[in-house]
Protein backbone atom coordinates (compact mmCIF):
# COMPACT_ATOMS: atom_id res chain seq x y z
CA UNK A 1 0.00 0.00 0.00
CA UNK A 2 1.51 3.36 -1.26
CA UNK A 3 -1.64 4.93 -1.21
CA UNK A 4 -1.59 5.85 -4.77
CA UNK A 5 -4.63 7.84 -5.80
CA UNK A 6 -6.07 8.52 -9.16
CA UNK A 7 -7.32 6.31 -12.15
CA UNK A 8 -5.52 3.05 -13.79
CA UNK A 9 -3.59 4.45 -16.67
CA UNK A 10 -4.66 3.56 -20.00
CA UNK A 11 -1.79 3.84 -21.20
CA UNK A 12 -0.58 0.09 -19.51
CA UNK A 13 -2.30 -1.69 -22.16
CA UNK A 14 0.65 -0.87 -24.67
CA UNK A 15 3.18 -2.58 -22.44
CA UNK A 16 3.51 -5.97 -23.89
CA UNK A 17 6.36 -7.80 -21.72
CA UNK A 18 4.57 -6.70 -18.34
CA UNK A 19 3.33 -9.69 -16.74
CA UNK A 20 2.90 -8.55 -13.14
CA UNK A 21 0.89 -5.98 -11.72
CA UNK A 22 0.19 -5.23 -8.26
CA UNK A 23 -1.64 -2.27 -7.46
CA UNK A 24 -3.60 -3.82 -4.19
CA UNK A 25 -4.30 -1.49 -1.15
CA UNK A 26 -4.49 2.14 -2.46
CA UNK A 27 -7.11 4.95 -3.60
CA UNK A 28 -7.32 3.93 -7.29
CA UNK A 29 -11.13 4.76 -8.80
CA UNK A 30 -12.30 4.80 -11.94
CA UNK A 31 -13.04 1.25 -14.20
CA UNK A 32 -10.44 -1.16 -14.84
CA UNK A 33 -8.61 -0.32 -17.43
CA UNK A 34 -7.58 -2.81 -20.49
CA UNK A 35 -4.65 -4.27 -19.34
CA UNK A 36 -1.97 -6.05 -21.76
CA UNK A 37 -2.70 -9.91 -23.05
CA UNK A 38 0.81 -10.99 -21.49
CA UNK A 39 -0.54 -10.49 -17.92
CA UNK A 40 -0.24 -13.59 -15.87
CA UNK A 41 -1.37 -11.77 -12.28
CA UNK A 42 -3.29 -9.21 -11.99
CA UNK A 43 -4.09 -7.64 -8.33
CA UNK A 44 -6.40 -4.87 -7.99
CA UNK A 45 -7.29 -5.66 -4.74
CA UNK A 46 -9.09 -2.92 -1.98
CA UNK A 47 -9.17 -0.40 -3.87
CA UNK A 48 -12.35 2.27 -5.16
CA UNK A 49 -12.13 0.78 -8.65
CA UNK A 50 -15.89 0.04 -10.38
CA UNK A 51 -17.70 -0.65 -12.85
CA UNK A 52 -18.16 -4.16 -14.92
CA UNK A 53 -15.57 -6.81 -15.26
CA UNK A 54 -14.77 -6.96 -18.99
CA UNK A 55 -14.52 -10.05 -20.73
CA UNK A 56 -11.65 -8.88 -22.66
CA UNK A 57 -9.51 -8.87 -19.38
CA UNK A 58 -9.95 -13.12 -19.20
CA UNK A 59 -8.80 -13.54 -23.03
CA UNK A 60 -5.47 -13.34 -22.60
CA UNK A 61 -3.78 -17.04 -21.90
CA UNK A 62 -1.14 -16.39 -19.97
CA UNK A 63 -3.33 -15.17 -17.23
CA UNK A 64 -3.68 -17.27 -14.28
CA UNK A 65 -4.39 -15.06 -11.19
CA UNK A 66 -6.48 -12.14 -10.75
CA UNK A 67 -7.13 -10.50 -7.17
CA UNK A 68 -10.34 -8.07 -7.50
CA UNK A 69 -11.70 -8.27 -3.99
CA UNK A 70 -12.62 -5.62 -1.85
CA UNK A 71 -13.71 -2.81 -4.71
CA UNK A 72 -16.53 -1.71 -5.99
CA UNK A 73 -17.03 -4.12 -9.38
CA UNK A 74 -20.97 -4.51 -10.38
CA UNK A 75 -22.59 -6.82 -12.98
CA UNK A 76 -21.95 -10.36 -14.10
CA UNK A 77 -19.12 -12.46 -14.02
CA UNK A 78 -17.84 -12.71 -17.97
CA UNK A 79 -16.31 -15.57 -19.18
CA UNK A 80 -13.51 -16.57 -17.35
CA UNK A 81 -11.17 -18.05 -20.09
CA UNK A 82 -10.03 -21.70 -19.27
CA UNK A 83 -6.49 -20.80 -17.85
CA UNK A 84 -7.59 -19.36 -14.68
CA UNK A 85 -6.19 -20.84 -11.18
CA UNK A 86 -7.43 -18.19 -8.85
CA UNK A 87 -9.87 -15.53 -8.70
CA UNK A 88 -10.84 -13.88 -5.93
CA UNK A 89 -13.70 -10.91 -6.34
CA UNK A 90 -15.06 -10.87 -3.10
CA UNK A 91 -16.83 -8.19 -1.49
CA UNK A 92 -18.25 -6.36 -4.62
CA UNK A 93 -21.65 -5.89 -6.21
CA UNK A 94 -21.29 -8.50 -8.41
CA UNK A 95 -25.03 -10.01 -9.25
CA UNK A 96 -26.56 -13.06 -11.66
CA UNK A 97 -25.35 -16.33 -12.54
CA UNK A 98 -21.77 -18.11 -12.24
CA UNK A 99 -22.25 -20.45 -13.77
CA UNK A 100 -19.45 -19.51 -16.22
CA UNK A 101 -16.61 -20.87 -13.43
CA UNK A 102 -17.83 -24.42 -15.32
CA UNK A 103 -15.38 -23.37 -18.15
CA UNK A 104 -12.32 -22.88 -15.74
CA UNK A 105 -11.09 -26.19 -15.06
CA UNK A 106 -7.91 -25.38 -13.73
CA UNK A 107 -9.18 -23.05 -11.17
CA UNK A 108 -8.00 -24.20 -7.89
CA UNK A 109 -9.09 -21.04 -5.45
CA UNK A 110 -11.67 -19.08 -6.10
CA UNK A 111 -13.54 -16.82 -3.55
CA UNK A 112 -16.80 -14.75 -3.88
CA UNK A 113 -18.06 -14.24 -1.14
CA UNK A 114 -20.42 -11.05 -0.28
CA UNK A 115 -21.93 -10.84 -3.56
CA UNK A 116 -25.00 -11.17 -4.70
CA UNK A 117 -24.22 -14.63 -6.98
CA UNK A 118 -26.26 -17.70 -7.58
CA UNK A 119 -25.15 -20.96 -9.46
CA UNK A 120 -24.95 -25.00 -9.66
CA UNK A 121 -21.49 -25.87 -7.84
CA UNK A 122 -19.64 -27.12 -10.75
CA UNK A 123 -17.39 -29.76 -10.53
CA UNK A 124 -14.11 -27.84 -9.93
CA UNK A 125 -12.12 -31.30 -9.48
CA UNK A 126 -8.27 -28.96 -8.71
CA UNK A 127 -10.62 -26.62 -6.08
CA UNK A 128 -8.52 -26.82 -2.63
CA UNK A 129 -10.75 -23.75 -1.36
CA UNK A 130 -13.38 -21.89 -2.39
CA UNK A 131 -14.29 -19.40 0.56
CA UNK A 132 -17.92 -18.92 1.96
CA UNK A 133 -21.36 -18.08 -0.17
CA UNK A 134 -24.75 -19.20 -0.64
CA UNK A 135 -25.08 -22.35 -3.27
CA UNK A 136 -27.68 -23.95 -4.76
CA UNK A 137 -26.65 -27.16 -4.68
CA UNK A 138 -24.96 -29.95 -2.63
CA UNK A 139 -21.23 -29.90 -2.68
CA UNK A 140 -20.64 -32.93 -5.33
CA UNK A 141 -18.72 -35.42 -2.52
CA UNK A 142 -15.53 -35.72 -5.11
CA UNK A 143 -14.96 -32.19 -4.62
CA UNK A 144 -12.43 -31.79 -1.11
CA UNK A 145 -12.37 -28.09 -0.25
CA UNK A 146 -11.81 -26.20 2.81
CA UNK A 147 -14.83 -24.04 3.75
CA UNK A 148 -15.38 -21.19 5.81
CA UNK A 149 -19.03 -21.34 6.37
CA UNK A 150 -22.42 -22.01 4.36
CA UNK A 151 -25.28 -19.62 4.59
Amino acid sequence: SNWVSGTVPTTLNSLTALQLLDLSANQLSGTVAALPSTMARIDLSRNRLSGTLSPTLFASNALKTVLMNDMFLSGTLPWLGNQLETLSVARNRLVGSANVLESSPLLETLILSSNYLSCNIPDLENATRLGEGNFLDPIPTALVVELSSFT
